[in-house]
């Protein structure tokens, strides 16, 4: 299980938690909170499409958005041109992340795998 999988149970068991917690919750409500939280918080799934570079104060990606966010805006980019227009193409990815969907996790988790071969980007897990 890599960092992406892990992503995905967490995201899934903070899911069912919420339903546990609150259960007259509607479903799909809970699941978009959950998932657009993780999407704030730059969750590994929506890592940005740069090199990662641990900073005293954070993380660092040369100034490139995420999947979604290179989707949706003409003026965000990946790392490199052919990057971008690779995401750009994918229509698996919203253009937003308000219209990330649960069943949607593992193309996230695909693209994820593919930025770390493409940018060599090795994590210390």
């Amino acid at each position: 299980m890599d960092r992406y999988d892990q992503d995905i149970l967490d995201i899934k068991s903070a899911i069912v938690e919420q339903l546990w917690n609150h259960p007259n919750s509607e479903i799909e409500s809970v699941v978009s909170e959950v998932i657009q939280n993780r999407w704030e918080d730059a969750s590994p799934l929506f890592y940005f499409a740069g090199k990662m570079f641990d900073l005293e104060d954070g993380w660092d990606s040369m100034g490139c958005g995420c999947l979604t966010q290179i989707r949706g805006d003409e003026e965000i980019v990946a790392a490199t041109p052919e990057l971008t227009l690779e995401i750009r193409q994918d229509e698996r990815i919203p253009k937003n992340e308000k219209d990330i969907t649960l069943e949607m996790l593992p193309v996230f988790a695909e693209r994820q795998r593919w930025l770390d071969v493409e940018l060599d980007r090795k994590w210390e897990d």
